[in-house]
């Protein structure tokens, strides 16, 4: 069934999921305050507006800005959206689905989204509408083609018609859509984004050392691109509450970190980390090394030398 969008704020993100909806023959509006953004999406034909009257649509998608200042996150944009949606929302008699794709701390949602649109609205989600946390993943240079071709959808809900009503209308997409509660999605797009962050910063210590060795760093990043397990094994590592152990890592770990000093690097910062971070997790029981994936843990689970791990 086609579906009412209106896209609240029609930045990078906006635009690719109004867009990508679009394609699939929904009607979207693009709403944004900025007078220049509106006219750049009416000049490419689409439908603008600055205003909206909630009951000419059935899905509100609210994706406006949550930037930082001095390292906190701040909603004033989306907490205005939310007043106006809410304000919105008590005009109206049918159900009515509200998607929020904006990158919001773990506990936004039940702490801040869904009582500004029950105070203002004075319904009550889950019953009179629907909320979804909807976090993207889209890079910026190639936003449209990621919202066309998502390698993955996550929807977080704490009411089954608000995560079936969404889900339906991501299926034409693809087939890798995930339901989770709403805060397990709002703490996934961070720890989505805290890894690609961890992955570059260690790439780029180990660009430091090659340098000073006189290596080319491309050649070894692409060969642990093939070699590593943790890059190849999706499942490899992800199991948290488990420090590695086993005859490698532990000493090759120190012994590099040594090695960098000794070439007067001084601290690898990154290396440094992830040592002091095993070390807090305490020692490693027997024969932690072998568990590689969920099935050798679970085979594991049943042996004598493995019934302590949890």
């Amino acid at each position: 069934m086609k579906r009412n969008i209106v896209v609240i704020g029609a930045g990078v993100v906006g635009g690719a999921t109004g867009k990508g909806f679009l394609s699939k023959g929904h009607r979207v509006v693009f709403c944004d305050t900025s007078g220049e953004v509106r006219a750049k999406y009416a000049a490419e034909g689409n439908e603008v507006c600055k205003d909206y009257y909630l009951p000419d649509f059935d899905i509100s998608m609210i994706c406006v800005n949550t930037p930082t200042h001095r390292n906190k996150i701040q909603y004033a944009y989306l907490e205005q959206a939310i007043e106006e949606l809410g304000t919105r929302l008590a005009d109206i008699s049918s159900y009515h689905l509200v998607s929020v794709r904006c990158t919001m701390l773990p506990g936004t949602t039940e702490e801040l989204v869904i009582p500004m649109l029950e105070y203002y609205s004075h319904k009550k989600a889950g019953e009179d509408f629907g909320v979804c946390v909807n976090p993207e993943f889209l890079r910026e240079a190639t936003a449209e083609d990621d919202t066309a071709h998502p390698w993955a959808v996550v929807i977080g809900a704490n009411d089954e018609r608000a995560a079936k009503e969404l889900k339906n209308i991501y299926e034409p997409f693809t087939s890798n859509i995930y339901l989770t509660d709403i805060k397990v999605a709002e703490m996934m797009k961070y720890a989505h984004n805290m890894f690609n962050a961890t992955k570059i910063s260690f790439f780029n210590e180990v660009h430091t050392v090659c340098q000073n060795l006189g290596i080319d760093s491309g050649t070894i990043s692409s060969l642990v691109a093939q070699s590593a397990e943790g890059m190849w094994n999706p499942e490899y590592g992800i199991k948290g509450g488990r420090p590695y152990g086993g005859t490698c890592l532990p000493k090759d770990t120190r012994a590099f970190r040594t090695f960098a000093r000794d070439l007067g690097l001084g601290d690898m910062t990154l290396l440094d980390a992830v040592i002091r971070v095993n070390e807090e997790m305490g020692e490693p029981v027997e024969g932690w090394e072998e568990i590689r994936t969920q099935k050798d843990y679970e085979v594991a689970l049943n042996t004598d030398t493995m019934d302590t791990i949890k």
